[in-house]
């Protein structure tokens, strides 16, 4: 059985995702999955037991928060009606952060007449990255 505790708090019983068994039939590789980065230090601990065995605690280890990215370097090109500078790594808001849309590189999008635009790097779920700051821009009729 594999339990996992973080924080000190209860001990959660674990599915391993792989187990692999080395040549020589003694060492055995237990894969679990990732633990989710938040903005706080977590402190993780492993055991292990066997049926007839006693249980086996491994030393705990820290998953470090991880940042966020900075606002991105956009700026509103008000002749064209485009964000320049944007990427795919971006999102942007027209309600005011209300919501927010993926940027397509591929289809740009235009921002007519007076419009102020959040623009931000978006949550990153691989890495657990939250959003960046909003860079504002303003769009405004000609």
């Amino acid at each position: 059985m594999i339990s996992q505790s973080i924080n000190g708090g209860g001990a959660l019983s674990v599915t391993p995702k792989d187990v692999t068994l080395d040549q020589t039939g003694k060492i055995v590789t237990l894969s679990v999955s990732t633990v989710t980065a938040t903005t706080s230090p977590q402190s993780i601990v492993y055991s292990v037991s066997c049926k007839g065995t006693s249980t086996a605690y491994y030393a705990s280890f820290i998953v470090s928060p991880v940042a966020a990215p900075a606002a991105p370097s956009v700026t509103a090109d008000d002749a064209a009606n485009v964000i320049v500078g944007a990427d795919a790594t971006m999102e942007y808001s027209t309600d005011n952060g209300s919501t927010y849309t993926a940027y397509d590189v591929a289809t740009p999008p235009t921002f007519t007449g007076d419009q102020t635009v959040l623009v931000r790097v978006a949550a990153n779920s691989t890495t657990g990255a939250p959003a960046s700051a909003d860079t504002t821009l303003t769009f405004t009729t000609p």
